[in-house]
């Protein structure tokens, strides 16, 4: 509320003048201005402690107290919302941005659905007041009182890595991680919130139980889609199992025109995700491109490059598959299609099965990973992409064989790729 003398009705001050002198007038002005810096004071105290403040241990009603203040409303760019229920440590006090949930199946919602349109309420009122929001992130986020007993706890226990994945991996119920979902998606369809960036991080969707979303949600859901500029999820496995799968992820990834920055996780045996995407219309403004655990032909792979990346300056490609094509052809695709001047190109496989030294055959080469480079097999050799001068600052193919320097790779470079002109 303003707390302005001149903003209250005039009837009101000539109501108050009648029966105070110009004293108490001041008085009272001065009253409501120390009432308001101390009430300032107190809400960023608890709710603002950092430019970047997270909101996680103080529940949904911190995140609508803020959206509801006149003006630390105006600043918020971006939610990440939390869909994980238990904290990390059984010690941490640590609580998620929603209440929880008794157990109950996605069909079974009789004794939450009051509980559930509750929280979507007040999730719709939230985006309707916050005039600046331009991002959601949904995922696994953790409070920093939460990281510090995690290192704690890390630190004392005999073995590290066990510790870690038991506070990662199996502290997550998916039944009522699917509720927080859906009701996000449903807020953000209901406040039709325009947004810029929309990510759904790695896990988050790959779940058997998250495929139940029903399918209107995401049709709706691209009406809201229609500014992104920046767009992640991991649409793999078990959320792409039939057509009907794949044409509802295409729906929405067609509803991003704007779009400048996509990372996707393809990680799917379910033939046909490919070309799907190639069928939609081209995106036009695209900068930035990384692509994970997918497998595709030759022809998809050149077809996606020509279509979609001819204005990409970064392309990271993480094949789950190796290719079977001419390594050549398809480099000299990616650098001649685009206008790319930084080149990824790995297998994902490599890491978790391959130790140092050593790779995985491809046409009479090899393909290594080594400290997270960038290799593959042309003509033969070992090459590595590298940063090297010239007017676009391309990454060019290095030779890894002893006394190889990227002058030479340079020069090979230029004296070999060109003859797929």
């Amino acid at each position: 509320m303003d707390t302005r003398l001149d903003s209250l009705p005039f009837e009101l001050l000539d109501s108050i003048a009648s029966f105070v002198d110009d004293k108490d007038i001041l008085n009272l002005r001065r009253s409501c201005h120390t009432l308001r810096a101390a009430s300032d004071f107190h809400f960023r105290r608890a709710f603002l402690t950092s430019r970047t403040t997270s909101l996680d241990v103080h529940d949904l009603r911190a995140l609508s107290e803020l959206s509801r203040h006149p003006i630390y409303s105006r600043d918020v760019k971006e939610i990440k919302v939390d869909v994980q229920l238990n904290p990390p440590n059984p010690a941490d006090n640590y609580r998620p941005l929603f209440p929880p949930y008794a157990k109950a199946p996605y069909t079974l919602l009789s004794a939450d659905r009051r509980t559930t349109c509750y929280t979507t309420a007040i999730l719709t009122s939230v985006l309707g007041n916050l005039p600046a929001l331009e991002s959601i992130r949904i995922g696994y986020f953790r409070s920093p009182y939460s990281e510090l007993k995690l290192r704690q706890v890390v630190a004392r226990h005999p073995n590290p890595l066990a510790v870690h994945s038991t506070f990662t991996m199996f502290t997550v119920d998916y039944d009522e991680m699917l509720l927080r979902v859906d009701e996000v998606i449903s807020a953000m369809i209901a406040s039709a919130k325009q947004l810029k960036g929309f990510s759904v991080d790695h896990g988050t969707l790959d779940k058997p139980a998250l495929r139940r979303i029903p399918e209107q949600r995401f049709q709706s859901l691209g009406l809201c889609m229609q500014s992104v500029r920046s767009f992640k999820m991991d649409i793999g496995l078990s959320f792409i199992r039939s057509r009907e799968d794949v044409a509802r992820t295409v729906n929405m990834l067609s509803a991003m025109p704007m779009l400048q920055c996509l990372d996707l996780s393809i990680n799917t045996p379910f033939a046909g995700v490919f070309g799907a995407i190639n069928a939609i219309a081209p995106w036009a403004n695209l900068t930035t491109c990384s692509l994970s655990r997918f497998s595709c032909t030759e022809e998809d792979l050149l077809l996606f490059v020509r279509k979609h990346l001819r204005n990409c300056r970064s392309i990271s490609f993480c094949f789950a598959d190796l290719i079977q094509g001419d390594w050549r052809r398809i480099l000299y695709s990616m650098l001649t299609a685009s206008k790319v001047d930084d080149l990824h190109l790995t297998d994902c496989m490599y890491r978790s099965t391959v130790p140092g030294g050593g790779g995985l055959p491809v046409n009479g080469g090899v393909w290594p990973s080594v400290n997270g480079g960038v290799w593959s097999s042309v003509n033969g050799g070992v090459w590595s992409a590298v940063p090297v001068g010239g007017n676009r600052g391309l990454r060019c193919l290095q030779p890894l064989h002893a006394g190889g320097s990227s002058a030479d790779a340079l020069k090979t470079l230029h004296g070999y790729i060109p003859s797929y002109a």
